[in-house]
């Protein structure tokens, strides 16, 4: 693989900063819908409306958060080589390239899939501390390290 790890951060970060901006769109527009939305004479029907408005804006605003933690997170590794799987390093196994950081799940980067995982993953406390040339065993299934970079 011919990424390096400051080329997958800044695509980290690109993306999240998308999905931040597409959920502050969201809760923009339900403050506007809240805004502009009449009290009718079906009472309850309007507060049960503006209620799910407001948790929905809230669950938004919980998203953008996380988010930006995911986001700093990614800022603050190092773009240094790792010879030991560990917290930053990019794992070419022969099932997947993972990126243990923050979990953002699988993202696709100049062609290539890398699963984004935190360090809190069932299958990092596995290969944490392996190298090249080693094979680990995770729910069945063996990965034999090709890289760690």
């Amino acid at each position: 693989m011919s990424l390096n790890k400051e080329i997958i951060v800044n695509a980290c970060i690109e993306q999240i900063t998308q999905r931040i901006e597409s959920y502050k769109q969201g809760i923009k527009k339900i403050q506007t819908d809240m805004a502009s939305e009449t009290k009718s004479s079906a009472g309850d029907k309007f507060e049960t409306s503006r209620e799910m408005m407001k948790q929905e804006e809230e669950k938004l605003s919980q998203q953008v958060s996380e988010l930006k933690k995911h986001s700093h997170a990614l800022q603050l590794l190092s773009f240094d080589k790792t010879e030991t799987v560990q917290n930053g390093s990019i794992v070419e196994t022969n099932k997947g390239v993972f990126y243990f950081s923050t979990a953002l799940g699988k993202v696709t980067i100049e062609g290539n899939d890398i699963m984004l995982l935190s360090t809190i993953a069932p299958i990092f406390n596995v290969m944490k501390g392996k190298k090249k040339g080693d094979c680990i065993t995770f729910n069945t299934t063996t990965f034999s390290i090709s890289e760690v970079s």
